[in-house]
Formats: C-alpha cells, structure tokens, sequence
C-alpha cells in the first residue's frame, strides 16, 4: 500500500511537471560596432567616428541586455577585420533560439558605393548587405554613419519611418532585415564639435537611453529610435549648410516590434526624469562638461538612462536657460521637478558663448540722483529709460534721462528753478558671476538744461547745451526669467556755456566745465 502510495505520487508530481508551461529561450542578441576615424588618403580624418562605435555598443550592453561576451568592437580596423566579424557573429547565432539579433554598426568615411575602412581596399554595400542579411539570425539590423550611407538603402525619399503598432503580448517576434542610414544618397554625414559625436549617432543613442521611448513603456523599440534619430538628426543639421536625412530600408515581418533597449536594464546606471516639456542638455560634472544628451522632450515624463555620476542639466527657454545639479545614482530615480535650480537670461548666456543668439535686447528703467552742474543747484533727481543690444563682448545702449526739476535761492535774491533733458549712449563690458553680472563702460551724452527766475527784477529764462563725458560701474542682479535689477553710478563730466554776470547784469557767456556724479538703480526686462 505504501509503495503505491508512492509510485501515485512520483506519477503526480512527473505530470505536474509535464503540464507546466515550457519557458520560453531567451532571446540572443549579437552586436558587431565598427569606427574608423581614417579613410582613404586624401580624406580628413574623424574625430568622433571610433567614440561613436563604442558608445553604441555600449548603450545595448547597459540597456539592451546584452552580454560583454556577444559584443565585438573594431576600432580602426580594415574592410578584412570587418568582414571576419560579422560572418564569426553569424556563425555563432547558428544555435541561438528562434528569436536571435544581430545587430552591425558602422562609423567612418563612405561614398555611393561602399564603406572605406582606412587605406585599404572598401567594402562595397552589396557585399555588407549579403553578409547580414546572409546571418541565420531570425532579425538582422544594420546601421550605417557615414557620408552618403543612403547608397546602402537604395532609398531615395525622404521621409521617417511611419512607426510600427505596438507590440502585444503573444505577438511573433520580428524576422528580416533593417537597415538605418545617417543620410540619403549623395548627402554628407556631420559631425558636431559641440556634441563630440556625429548628430546621428548622438540622437540616436540619446533615443536609446531613454528619449526615444515615445509611448512612455519603458521599452525604446526600433522604429521609436529611428523616428527620433531621424527628427533630431534633421533639426541639428539645419544648423550646418546642408541639411542632413537619415533613411531606412526595412523587410521585416511579425507583428511583434524590435525592442533594443529596456529602461529598467541598466547596469550600473541610474534614471533621470526631465519633467517639463522641452529641449535638454546634459553635460558631464559642470559647465564646460562633454555632452553627454541632447534631448528634445516633446511630452512631459521623458526619462533618460544614465551612467551613475554628476550631471548640469540645461532646459533651454525662449528668454533663459534653467540649470540643475544632479546626481545619478543607481537604483535612485532622480527627478528635475522640486530640485534647486537657476535661471540664466540669454544676455549672460552669449556672454559666455552659451547662447544660440547672436544679440539679446533690453529695455532699462532706472531713478536715481546726480550731482550739481552749475552753482548752488545741489543734487537733483532724474529717471533714464533706455534701451540695450546685448552682444558677446559688449553691451551697447542708448538712454533719455530726465532731471526732475530743482529749486533753489542761493543768494536770497531770486529763486531759480532748473531742469533737464539729456539723451545718451552707452558702452559697457559685462562679467558674468554665479547669480550677478558686473560691467564698466564709458558714457557719452548731449543734453539741454533750462533755468527759470523768480524775483523782484527782470531776469529771463537762460537755456544752455550741456556735453557729458563719463565713466560708468554697474551690477546686475538675476529675478529669474527675463528680469534683473541693476544698480549703476560712476564720475560725470559736463562742458556747457554759462553766463557772466558782473554787477546783476549779465555781460557775455564762457565755456564751463562741472565734474559731478551719478547713482541709479532700477529694473532691467530682457527679450
């Protein structure tokens, strides 16, 4: 009774077994990166092509969950490097499961016809397209950085891929071949000093880390990063005297999309939520830090992966850059929203070469006080409203300041009531500090000044042109946005005609000259 007892329960627990549900085999994916900075003599040589190649490897490795082992990276190598390669990739996805990947690179020099993988003899397009597509992997991906890559597609539109539907759970995995190009046939490819990469590679592994996730799944698919690469791509390169598009050729079937990077996969990394809508920088340490993303946000929750460190983060306004210091830990989301930031007004920006704009304008209301110019006066007070060309080294302006009208009776006589009218142009040299500005400039202005009498006698009203020359010192103060105040004041000297007046009557006229000062201060609105 007991050992049928126990051959029952072998028998039960082998059919519970059997009636489990096979796991399904995990899908192999093997990735080929290739840079060369060189080409054929006579071409100038990259800088970022080999940086751009280890960066895309690196991405899939921290994010598309694949292993150091099935990721090989060339780096400087010959068409003969590359080809052993792709077929020894090839060769080890023979036993790999249904659902295998392998994904070639390229980045460096490239004609209409074929790569050119340093002095050596180019590997033609219709040769690298017969080696991937000739993999027994079910989805092949080649992507292609390079000068007139567009050759490689055979595509002449220009127009984004039209994005896949969304991948269903049970859906089959794809199976074909995808070919990505950095531009159509015939375009250049380029390179940005600024990014230190090219402007494809950049988007798209920018897209990879995170902001190419467009339905906000945590899964960046293929033709969400192609989509993304081939917009901002097209968008950097408007900057530059040809514009630059991006092509694709896919033969893929399944309902199923690529997925090529998982946001929740990183090794190492932490994550990094954007927040508002917008166009990001992300540098390394500080100012002056490489760029490590440039990400244009075009809905709120965009999130980026990103290695564990320091990062200045710049969301670009229309008037001002906001800035945040963050640090990326892993296993610690990191969130720009309720972090301490600041704002930095274009003015400051071009100041120190940060700004897309060539020129920022200002209009400046100040009310202050000045020194006497003529005898007796005594300080009086004034309001400038002016107008400022903020420019890279200088800032150049032009005022109309008005002398609030004074009295006075300095010998008990007659009362003598002054006022004044003066238009000026300015030059000033602005240093930026964190959170004010200082400058010093010079100041150059025509003026009117009237006096009128009251006495006993006759005594007309005199009216005199005044020329003032004078040194100014200013601070301004960042609100935030477009606003600051600023505080200014410096020596003033004036040369203008006065009357001479012998015995109470007035005899002739002689050139004068008064050194006096000023003090102002007031708001400064930016546009």
């Amino acid at each position: 009774m007991t050992v049928k007892r126990a051959l029952a329960g072998v028998l039960l627990v082998l059919l519970a077994v059997l009636a489990l549900p096979r796991a399904a085999s995990a899908r192999e994916t093997r990735v080929v990166a290739i840079g060369n900075n060189l080409g054929r003599p006579g071409e100038i040589a990259l800088r970022y092509a080999e940086d751009d190649a280890v960066a895309f490897a690196t991405v899939l490795q921290q994010l598309g969950d694949v292993g150091g082992d099935r990721v090989t990276t060339l780096l400087g190598r010959d068409a003969a490097a590359a080809r052993a390669a792709i077929l020894d990739a090839g060769a080890r996805l023979r036993a790999a499961g249904p659902d295998s990947v392998l994904v070639v690179y390229y980045s460096g020099h490239a004609d209409a016809v074929g790569l050119h993988l340093g002095a050596g003899p180019p590997l033609p397009y219709d040769e690298l397209r017969a080696l991937v597509a000739a993999s027994p992997a079910a989805m092949r991906l080649l992507v292609l950085d390079s000068c007139r890559s567009g050759g490689a597609t055979r595509v002449k539109g220009l127009s984004p891929a039209p994005l896949f539907p969304v991948t269903r759970p049970g859906s089959p995995p794809p199976e074909g071949l995808a070919i990505l190009t950095s531009s159509a046939a015939g375009e250049d490819s380029h390179e940005s000093e600024r990014l230190r990469s090219s402007f494809f590679s950049h988007h798209l592994v920018t897209g990879l880390r995170g902001a190419a996730d467009a339905d906000r799944d945590g899964a960046v698919t293929l033709s969400e990063a192609y989509d993304y690469a081939y917009h901002e791509t097209l968008r950097a390169s408007g900057q530059t005297t040809q514009l630059q598009h991006p092509t694709y050729a896919f033969d893929v079937k399944g309902r199923a999309e690529l997925v090529l990077t998982r946001l929740d996969a990183g090794r190492g990394g932490g994550r990094l939520a954007l927040g508002a809508p917008g166009t990001y920088l992300v540098m390394e340490g500080g100012e002056g830090g490489a760029v490590v993303a440039e990400v244009v946000a075009a809905e709120r929750g965009a999130t980026l992966v990103l290695p564990a460190r320091r990062y200045l983060v710049q969301r670009r306004g229309e008037d001002a850059y906001r800035e945040w210091e963050v640090d990326v830990r892993p296993g610690a989301p990191a969130a720009l929203e309720g972090r301490p930031s600041r704002t930095i007004a274009y003015a400051r920006l071009l100041r120190k070469g940060g700004g897309e704009r060539a020129a920022s304008h200002a209009v400046i209301a100040l009310g202050g006080g000045r020194g006497a110019i003529v005898d007796g006066q005594g300080v009086s007070g004034q309001v400038v409203l002016g107008y400022a060309l903020e420019l890279p080294w200088l800032s150049l302006g032009i005022r109309a300041r008005l002398g609030l009208p004074t009295t006075a009776s300095p010998d008990g006589v007659a009362t003598i009531t002054q006022s004044e009218v003066g238009v000026a142009l300015t030059a000033t040299r602005f240093v930026d500090l964190d959170g004010v500005s200082l400058g010093v400039g010079v100041l150059v202005e025509a003026g009117w000044l009237s006096q009128s009498f009251a006495t006993a006698g006759e005594a007309p009203d005199r009216t005199a042109f005044l020329a003032g020359f004078g040194a100014t010192v200013a601070a301004q103060i960042d609100l935030g946005a477009a606003f600051a105040i600023q505080l200014e004041g410096g020596p003033m000297t004036y040369v203008y005609e006065r009357a001479v007046v012998v015995a109470g009557a007035v005899t002739g006229t002689e050139t004068a000259t008064a050194l006096t000062g000023f003090l102002a201060g007031g708001l400064v609105a930016r546009f």
